[in-house]
């Protein structure tokens, strides 16, 4: 696996009723540069036409649409169909940053590297401006405090992914328990980069519940944590949530964006023609 050009990428979205935005995850992986890459979609029968839009690109993908018992359960079902060397989660409406993503990424890997860890852009699905996500709270295993890095910026090992496969019994956080495994076991080696390789789309269950902060918490004493480091995440978590309340009232209010903009976030702009963010940049005040 030293050549680069002999380097498999095995991308795999999981997706239910995204029909309004699958399309462009589905893009930007097609047109990458890099073409040693296996695109699979895991489908869990979805009703609102997206099973439409994968037809649309049968030719060039490997899919299936059938029930499954959740996200990690559809995850865990990708990881087996997949034959590539190393596996990347790209979630529906998410996309990679630009035609050379994969390229880039496969400069980076070697059989030394089981994991590697890049920045993500994080977007705001209504405001359409971003901030960087990367890696650098874990990079220091004796300050690490529980954090969680980027998760559709890891590039995993098959064999490590499949030694690994996430606990379906875990509703938001079974990605966290995934990472936690394999960061506190010293017989894997990750490589941290800095550069982002997904726009992220800002949503989901973790963000609108005490799920998942209850599910990392849980995950956290599973594997002995310290209790500083199990009260370092819960404060950070619970923060986080009052945080979305407030930019929930700053967002009703249409200051929030004025707001972010002065505090490390910036407009969305891409190279990709079929971005709804770039579309609909101007439409947002």
């Amino acid at each position: 696996m030293n050549d680069v050009k002999e380097i498999k990428i095995s991308i795999i979205t999981v997706v239910y009723n995204a029909v309004e935005t699958l399309e462009s995850t589905i893009l930007s992986v097609l047109q990458q540069r890099y073409k040693n890459i296996e695109y699979i979609i895991i489908d869990g029968q979805s009703t609102d036409g997206t099973v439409d839009i994968i037809e649309k690109y049968n030719h060039s993908l490997r899919w299936v649409s059938e029930p499954d018992e959740g996200i990690y359960d559809a995850m865990n079902k990708g990881c087996n169909m997949s034959t590539g060397d190393y596996i990347q989660f790209l979630g529906a409406g998410d996309m990679l940053v630009d035609v050379d993503t994969v390229a880039n990424v496969v400069k980076e890997l070697s059989d030394r590297v089981d994991i590697l860890s890049t920045a993500v852009n994080l977007v705001d699905e209504g405001l359409h401006i971003e901030i960087h996500a990367g890696n650098e709270v874990v990079r220091n295993k004796s300050l690490y405090c529980g954090q969680m890095i980027p998760h559709p910026g890891m590039f995993v090992k098959k064999d490590v992914m499949l030694s690994h496969l996430f606990d379906v019994n875990y509703v938001s956080a079974a990605d966290y328990k995934f990472f936690l495994s394999c960061y506190l076991d010293e017989a894997i080696e990750f490589k941290y980069i800095d550069f982002e390789t997904v726009y992220f789309g800002l949503s989901g269950l973790s963000g609108q519940s005490t799920i998942g902060i209850d599910e990392h918490l849980k995950i956290m004493k599973e594997f002995a944590l310290s209790d500083a480091q199990i009260h370092d995440v819960e404060w950070y978590k619970r923060r986080e949530r009052f945080i979305k309340c407030g930019k929930n009232v700053l967002r009703k209010f249409g200051i929030l964006k004025f707001i972010l903009l002065r505090r490390n976030w910036k407009k969305h702009v891409c190279g990709w023609n079929f971005c709804r963010w770039c579309k609909g940049r101007n439409e947002v005040s």
